[in-house]
């Protein structure tokens, strides 16, 4: 924004002043919670002075350009591959820039303006004016608003969050699984394929005693109604213990599974996946180990009835190449131009992805060292026209507007 000083002046004197009331926070899901909390105790604090709001909005800043930094890094790991902590956040309102926009702030801001900044505070020598300080809270919750729905997006690709699954099976997966489906298979003289599938919906229903997602996933009265519940419970072990709300429950599980050749439960993993990324900070241990337990069950059943009935592998294999293509590219999506001709077919849209996931959530900056790394490793053949490769990215997602503008991209872009 204009006369908006975010260099030595006002944003040095700021960080020195706000450090006075802003923390060190481990997590960035709490600097996040501890931001908006802030911000929305601004209206209401009964202190008039001067001095103490413009304070108030100095620490807002650091805490909303800290957050931003934070951010940056964030998606960057994510892009990677890596990730230490998924942000359960309310991002229909905070992804909301109006939401963060405070009216009683800007009109304090606006009624301080007629002294300098160094007025104000005691350690703050800026000539700048308590509007330039709002201008650029403004500016800070706009790009986290921007940067948060750049997180949430990635929630749709929970390919990202891999590394994060495989440790959490790692420390929650029931090390003695195998043991104890063989002495549920000790009740049956010789397992039929009704048997097996009645040891699917049983160990499904243990899952649904967790709680897990049943309080998040909505569901219709037409689909409740859908459910056999005479059926349903006849496919039960009789110890197995029915929850009271068993048609609610199956209906909203169902969700999450599908049945294939009418005997087999799979798991629809890139859904609960995306369920268990949005709800993470409601989950708790025992809801991970009933996921794991039923992912590990279903798998074990699954292959003694490939053996029973060798034509249902097609059924399976299907069922895990359909979820393995999914979120990989849009029906008659156009391939990237500028891959490598050395790059084989199976890496092609690897490579294609890899790209669209760099431009829909990096800086211009980011994007082009990406870029330059990625001809290095003979991923990619850059043209030498910037133009070029500007539409082209613009054509993956890349916005085009206020920091992503072409002569930007030209300050960064090298194909060499």
């Amino acid at each position: 924004m204009k006369n908006v000083k975010n260099g030595p002046c006002l944003t040095r004197d700021l960080e020195t002043q706000a450090s006075v009331s802003t923390g060190f926070h481990n997590s960035l899901r709490q600097l996040i919670l501890d931001l908006d909390a802030s911000k929305t105790a601004y209206g209401t604090i009964s202190v008039e002075d001067a001095g103490t709001r413009c304070l108030f909005v100095a620490s807002l800043i650091k805490w909303a350009h800290l957050a931003n930094y934070r951010l940056l890094d964030y998606l960057e790991k994510i892009g990677k591959g890596e990730c230490d902590e998924v942000l359960t956040l309310n991002y229909a309102k905070l992804c909301n820039k109006d939401y963060w926009l405070n009216g009683r702030m800007k009109n304090d801001m606006m009624a301080y303006s007629d002294k300098p900044l160094k007025e104000y505070l005691e350690l703050c020598n800026s000539d700048d004016t308590s509007m330039n300080l709002y201008q650029l809270y403004e500016t800070n919750v706009c790009e986290l608003a921007d940067n948060l729905k750049k997180v949430e997006n990635t929630f749709d690709q929970p390919q990202l969050y891999d590394s994060l699954m495989q440790q959490l099976k790692r420390q929650y997966a029931d090390p003695f699984i195998e043991y104890e489906y063989a002495k549920i298979k000790e009740s049956y003289i010789e397992p039929t394929l009704d048997d097996y599938l009645k040891m699917q919906v049983t160990a499904c229903i243990e899952l649904l005693h967790s709680g897990m997602l049943s309080d998040v996933l909505s569901i219709s009265y037409k689909e409740i109604q859908k459910v056999d519940e005479e059926k349903l419970r006849s496919l039960l072990d009789p110890s197995c213990k029915v929850p009271a709300n068993l048609k609610e429950l199956w209906a909203k599980f169902m969700k999450l599974m599908v049945y294939k050749a009418d005997v087999l439960l799979v798991p629809k993993r890139e859904k609960i996946r995306i369920q268990v990324l949005k709800h993470f900070d409601h989950m708790n241990e025992d809801q991970f180990r009933a996921l794991f337990r039923l992912d590990d069950l279903l798998q074990l059943i699954h292959q003694d009835m490939v053996k029973l009935k060798p034509e249902l592998a097609k059924a399976l294999n299907s069922t895990v190449n359909e979820q393995s293509v999914s979120n990989q590219q849009e029906p008659n999506e156009e391939l990237f131009h500028f891959i490598h001709p050395s790059v084989d077919e199976t890496e092609e849209w690897q490579i294609h992805n890899e790209v669209k996931r760099l431009v829909t959530r990096q800086s211009v900056q980011m994007i082009c060292q990406y870029l330059l790394q990625m001809r290095k490793d003979n991923k990619t053949l850059l043209p030498p026209n910037p133009s070029a490769a500007y539409v082209e990215l613009v054509r993956m997602g890349m916005p085009s507007g206020e920091g992503f503008t072409e002569s930007t991209f030209r300050k960064y872009y090298s194909n060499k």
